[in-house]
């Protein structure tokens, strides 16, 4: 099995790293030389670059070799399996970077940071969960969240009109955080809707506030930190911008493949990125 990931570094030491779990079928397909011919409008994909200019190591996941069309079909994205592959991909990450790994999910992305999040969550420092499936297939509410102790924050924009991810159902979601420490509820508006509800570009996929959904939900932000004690909603527009004057020109992608865990992974790794 082969499992593929586009990463991003930033100068220095990161301040931790992020693996972002895109939506949908969950899948990149990821060239060689490093091209997205899947999934490149998906609000995290289009945005890690953003994410790693905040001073993270990102790692974007494509589907494995063996579910190459869609992770979220027969229950995958809950599955040991998929765990395990992710276990592997977060040694990685460590032995890149000794710095806490966090999950990040939007969409369907947010069954797979959930469940991996139970499974291994002695070797993920935290979840942010952004248009939580609470509906259905892949619901996020019908998980044993009650296992979690980890940092856990929920983002949802409030006028998000996918029936998967409805503003009134992610209540369940955050009661099911018993143990998480600390647990809190982010909630944007604005930004623009355009067309499927449940796609990349209407309020599901944040298009048009990305750096404001950024900023505030990043792991190191106020939204999400130690002193949070129980749940916090907050409410109405976020505030806030990215750090100014950022830059980002991918100079040239190398192909790296590792076998880790009697697992051959194989990383695309982005080289050589000047922020």
């Amino acid at each position: 099995m082969t499992q593929r990931l586009l990463l991003l570094e930033p100068p220095g030491q990161p301040l931790a790293s992020l693996i972002l779990f895109t939506g949908g079928e969950g899948t990149l397909k990821l060239s060689d030389g490093g091209q997205l011919r899947a999934g490149a409008g998906n609000f995290l994909v289009r945005t890690r670059q953003r994410w790693a200019g905040q001073g993270f190591q990102v790692a974007v996941v494509d589907a494995p070799s063996d579910h190459p069309d869609n992770i979220s079909r027969n229950d995958f994205r809950s599955s040991a399996e998929h765990a395990a592959d992710m276990a592997v991909v977060i040694d990685e990450l460590r032995r890149r970077a000794d710095v806490p790994v966090w999950l990040v999910g939007t969409s369907r992305g947010t069954t797979s940071a959930a469940a991996i999040g139970i499974r291994l969550q002695t070797r993920v420092a935290g979840l942010v969960l952004t248009s939580t499936i609470n509906h259905d297939r892949g619901n996020v509410a019908a998980m044993d969240l009650s296992q979690l102790t980890l940092p856990v924050l929920l983002v949802q924009h409030r006028h998000d009109q996918c029936k998967e991810s409805l503003p009134a159902n992610v209540q369940p979601v955050l009661d099911g955080l018993l143990k998480a420490r600390p647990r809190a509820l982010l909630e944007f508006d604005g930004g623009q809707d355009r067309g499927d509800p449940c796609q990349a570009w209407a309020a599901h996929g944040y298009n048009g506030i990305e750096d404001e959904v950024i900023s505030r939900s990043r792991p190191g932000s106020n939204s999400i930190s130690p002193e949070l004690g129980l749940a916090v909603v907050i409410r109405g527009r976020a505030i806030g911008s990215h750090a100014q004057g950022w830059s980002w020109c991918v100079q040239s992608y190398t192909t790296v493949t590792m076998a880790l865990a009697g697992l051959t992974v194989s990383v695309v790794l982005v080289m050589d990125a000047g922020i």
